[in-house]
């Protein structure tokens, strides 16, 4: 019985992520509580969860817009987490306390499972590939999910991963039937080999690092084993055995302690998080009552009192006028009481530094000789550490350039410019592509765009509020950018191309990420009304109502001016007509040709401003409409009192 029960273990779907190196661990440091924390992907709840090291005080941080939460690496110098979602084919992060969700790989995933942090060198690795089959691969991307690369592929069912960044390693597990194991590779992909094979193995889980003792450990499903070896897969020990379905693994080396899931894959409740020591001593539940905790991964709090820096130095710069700058990382700290505020100055014309992400980036705008520029973190205790070096902005580029936060370059920064970011949002902008929408020019559209032209909005001292003209100005750029008849030719036609039948998701984007941090910078919440607005007038104009249909005036009764809705099911010249009681026109508005589509909103329903062909205000009293739309013909009623 117990040989059938393991052998259906490895055709379920039953792998899950979990690692960290002791290369990343040691720039872990805590920026929540003061304790060191567990944190944990359930499968089962569709949750992120975490709890202290001793099992107490489990916390939800992520509990909707999950499919099949994967693996879970943290990244505590920034206070990030980033998990995959393997139902949805997503790369996510969010803040530590589970606040500020994004979506960093959207495309081209198929099964992404476990992943994994080289937080000094700012990459992110996974493993990835259906169920079945041989076409598993390895990728990796920056932190932000730009420049996706493709390291290893071929692989049957990759489910774990972790790095030795030291030993310029990565090690990942192997899920096939009388041939699972474990691999490795070099961290670009090349010299792939098999470190453990199937057996010992049975079917490997989660792997993990303890480099100082020149250690790997994993889990493994079939045999309901922890087991161990050296790097190079000599030395094979088992640690633990009589376990349960064990899952995700992590250490704490400095702490001796091996961490490990427990997922029996039987009724909800009894999912499990347990430890021991490094020698598989000492067996603890620290957490008990889950459904399916499958990834598992440890934040452990700085014991230093200095800081320092991770690399130790950062190169001398040359930047050229009037060419923007390739996204330029500064490097992370270490040691200390986190969190750390960063800062660089003095910074050259045209450059700006994000410091809640530690990158220069912009356009130089003026010549400079080599100047030195400094490189500072503070603690919150007051200790700070500094690097220096030098930047030089050579002047033989094509010279002064337009600001970038004029998206449409008219000369003024204003909620257009915010618009069109919003159109263009999370679009992954192609090499050899110009899109003025990324703002900072790091190769995609994002929050951090929208960022800079609300401040560049606040610079230039312009209105906090908007009026109907300035929605009106935004959809006329619109009409631009995606090439309607008779609108200003703005943009290239790749730009066009970017934009073609994406644009009013993009926007619910950007609206669905700006609401998420308008509590925390006023820059962006003041701008939410324009967007919210923006966002209901572009759904308008991409639905086509199924019939044509004149709808209520709005206000009604009103006083002075009103708007009529209508809908068209297909193009149609339009008159609206109002007649008094007696049956004589009061005023003709003809509003002309126009396209199928939702006329609803102000800025699209017919306006009348309660005045007769002549422009008098006209008496109180009742009134009707009455809609022109090719064959169709419509009236109704409305109410005037002064």
């Amino acid at each position: 019985m117990r040989m059938q029960v393991s052998v259906s273990k490895s055709f379920v779907f039953i792998f899950t992520i979990a690692l960290l190196t002791l290369s990343v661990l040691g720039n872990l440091s805590y920026g929540d509580t003061d304790l060191p924390q567990i944190y944990w992907t359930d499968r089962g709840s569709w949750k992120i969860q975490r709890a202290n090291l001793d099992g107490t005080n489990v916390q939800d941080l992520v509990t909707t817009g999950l499919g099949f939460p994967g693996g879970i690496a943290l990244d505590m110098a920034d206070r990030k987490m980033y998990w995959t979602d393997w139902n949805r084919n997503k790369i996510q992060r969010a803040n530590l306390d589970g606040t500020h969700v994004e979506d960093l790989v959207t495309t081209g995933l198929n099964y992404p499972w476990d992943i994994t942090l080289d937080v000094a060198d700012r990459k992110m690795y996974w493993v990835m590939g259906s169920i079945g089959g041989d076409a598993g691969e390895i990728r990796r991307a920056n932190l932000d999910g730009t420049n996706v690369q493709t390291l290893v592929t071929g692989l049957h069912w990759p489910r774990y991963i972790t790095l030795d960044v030291a030993g310029g390693k990565m090690y990942w597990t192997i899920a096939k039937a009388g041939a699972s194991a474990i691999q490795r590779a070099n961290l670009d992909g090349t010299n792939v080999e098999v470190i453990v094979p199937s057996e010992p193995v049975g079917l490997p889980g989660g792997v993990a690092l303890a480099v100082s003792g020149d250690k790997l450990y994993w889990t493994d499903w079939f045999r309901d084993t922890i087991g161990c070896a050296n790097l190079d897969g000599s030395n094979v020990q088992t640690l633990v055995t009589g376990l349960d379905w064990p899952g995700g693994i992590t250490l704490d080396v400095a702490g001796g302690k091996i961490y490990w899931t427990i997922d029996p894959l039987s009724s909800s409740g009894t999912g499990k998080i347990q430890r021991a020591n490094l020698d598989g001593t000492n067996v603890q539940d620290l957490v008990t009552g889950l459904d399916s905790p499958r990834y598992i991964a440890l934040g452990i709090p700085q014991t230093s009192g200095t800081i320092t820096f991770s690399p130790n130095e950062i190169p001398d710069q040359t930047f050229t006028v009037g060419t923007p700058i390739d996204p330029f990382y500064l490097p992370l700290a270490t040691g200390g009481t986190v969190p750390y505020t960063y800062t660089l100055e003095p910074l050259p014309a045209g450059l700006s530094f994000d410091a809640a992400i530690q990158v220069l980036s912009g356009t130089p705008t003026t010549a400079a000789p080599a100047t030195p520029i400094t490189y500072t973190a503070t603690d919150t205790t007051g200790v700070s550490a500094t690097l220096n070096f030098n930047i030089e902005v050579i002047g033989d580029g094509p010279g002064p350039v337009a600001d970038p936060v004029d998206v449409n370059g008219d000369g003024q920064v204003n909620v257009i410019d915010l618009a069109i970011v919003a159109l263009f949002y999370g679009t992954q902008v192609p090499d050899g592509v110009s899109v003025p929408a990324d703002v900072n020019g790091d190769g995609i559209v994002n929050i951090l765009d929208l960022t800079a032209v609300a401040q560049g909005i606040d610079a230039a001292g312009n209105s906090d509020t908007f009026s109907t003209d300035d929605v009106a100005a935004v959809l006329e750029a619109i009409a631009g950018i995606e090439g309607v008849a008779g609108a200003p030719a703005r943009f290239s036609t790749s730009q066009h191309a970017l934009l073609s039948g994406i644009a009013y998701r993009n926007v619910a984007a950007a609206f669905a990420d700006v609401k998420h941090l308008a509590t925390d910078d006023v820059r962006l919440g003041k701008w939410m009304p324009m967007l919210k607005e923006l966002l209901h007038r572009l759904a308008e104009m991409r639905e086509t109502p199924d019939t044509t249909a004149l709808l209520p005036n709005y206000p009604n009764p009103f006083n002075p001016e009103t708007w009529i809705p209508y809908h068209l099911a297909t193009d149609a010249a339009v008159v609206l007509t109002i007649y008094d009681v007696r049956g004589n026109a009061v005023r003709t508005l003809t509003l002309g040709h126009q396209p199928a589509g939702v006329y609803e909103s102000r800025g699209r329903a017919a306006y009348w401003d309660g005045k007769n062909q002549i422009g008098e205000p006209v008496a109180s009293g009742l009134y009707f409409y009455t809609l022109t739309a090719g064959e169709f013909t419509a009236t109704r009623r409305l109410l005037i009192v002064k």
